[in-house]
């Protein structure tokens, strides 16, 4: 019987490097009958969603997250210049990429006429339907979220 040794880390650490062991002989053993993948790009990747420096910030996580037809909904960081400018909600159908949510006068920070705004997701079910959130403005301040 062979004993895996630890020296110098942690609980989380070695669960990791457990983890990691455990898919790294899967995929070794695996590789001659491995499925054909394809990676894609979550996120919105346009002007308005990149950092001045190139970066771009999308969050898509949790099973809520992701349904069994491969659809897949989160938020992407919004950007001014090197500043985060909000966040905007997405849904990727499995082919494609979309904004989702309000971005009408009530949903922007229109008295800085700066274009701020912040949607939030929540929930994905089966049918491909999002819950999620919207902040509301009045002038600079916020006056509340919609559904």
């Amino acid at each position: 019987m062979n004993t895996l040794f630890y020296p110098q880390i942690n609980y989380s650490q070695r669960t990791l490097c457990y983890a990691v062991s455990v898919v790294s002989l899967s995929l070794a053993c695996g590789m001659a009958h491995a499925a054909p993948y394809k990676l894609e790009t979550l996120g919105l990747t346009d002007a308005r969603h990149t950092h001045e420096d190139g970066h771009q910030s999308s969050y898509a996580s949790g099973y809520l997250n992701l349904n069994e037809a491969g659809q897949v909904m989160g938020t992407s960081t919004r950007y001014k210049g090197a500043n985060s400018h909000g966040r905007s909600a997405w849904f990727y159908n499995g082919n494609s990429t979309q904004q989702i949510g309000l971005t009408d006068a009530d949903h922007n920070r229109n008295a800085l006429d700066d274009g701020y705004q912040y949607n939030e997701t929540r929930q994905l079910n089966e049918a491909g339907q999002v819950i999620g959130t919207t902040t509301r403005y009045k002038g600079a301040k916020k006056n509340g979220e919609s559904a």
